[in-house]
């Protein structure tokens, strides 16, 4: 059951009205000026066709166009997307840069470009992340957030090199003719030839003297010792 009443003033109306049914009951009142409703949809309407453009000006300011700007310039970040950990190196008049990609495969991928600006993904130092743990296999699932961490890529005596570490796993080092691949991975070891395997590594940054000999540096966090180890051979 509906009842309603109506007041008329000047400038308003004022409408109440009480519904009762299914044993529920509430009030409504509204005070409505008909005229000028009408009037300010059909401002609002004409305000909000002449603002469009100004409008869509706006949202490029705030979300604008990232990269080559096609004029000579670049706006960062000039890669739209999740490039973790990115380690970038030039070879003559090339840039190559790695990404990590934890768990998942083809693992650690590798992008090139000519001016830091326009990138492209030519591979990935891991085919198959699995190889480095079978927690990391598909038919196991017990590796995420545990695979490809942190890395390096170097170029030395025509040869490229890509140090990276895992969680559980330790230091492994990876090297190959051309960025492409294929990549030849292998666990890093000692000078007694025990595998640095197990927790704890990471951040591995290779580089070489005038000498030619080789030094790697990176973060070991244990559990009473974190700190920087320099390792040479």
């Amino acid at each position: 059951m509906i009842r309603g009443r109506s007041y008329h003033g000047k400038d308003t109306r004022i409408r109440e009205t009480r519904l009762i049914t299914m044993g529920l009951s509430w009030n409504t009142a509204d005070t409505i000026n008909e005229e000028r409703m009408n009037y300010c949809n059909m401002k609002n309407l004409l305000i909000l066709l002449l603002t469009f453009p100004a409008s869509q000006d706006m949202l490029r300011r705030f979300h604008p166009k990232m990269g080559d700007q096609g004029d000579g310039t670049f706006r960062n970040p000039v890669l739209a997307g999740d490039y973790s950990d990115p380690d970038v190196i030039r070879v003559g008049e090339e840039y190559y840069g790695i990404s990590s990609t934890l768990q998942e495969s083809p693992g650690m991928m590798v992008i090139h470009s000519k001016d830091l600006v326009h990138w492209e993904i030519i591979g990935h130092v891991v085919s198959d992340v699995s190889v480095l743990s079978p927690e990391l296999n598909w038919n196991s699932m017990k590796g995420y957030d545990q695979g490809i961490f942190a890395g390096s890529i170097r170029y030395h005596d025509k040869r490229f090199y890509c140090h990276f570490t895992t969680k559980k796993n330790g230091w492994f080092v990876a090297t190959a003719d051309r960025p492409e691949g294929p990549w030849n991975v292998t666990q890093m070891t000692d000078m007694e030839g025990s595998p640095l395997n197990g927790y704890g590594w990471d951040d591995t940054c290779p580089f070489w003297d005038e000498d030619g000999n080789a030094y790697t540096s990176l973060l070991q966090i244990l559990e009473n010792t974190n700190g920087v180890r320099v390792f040479s051979g």
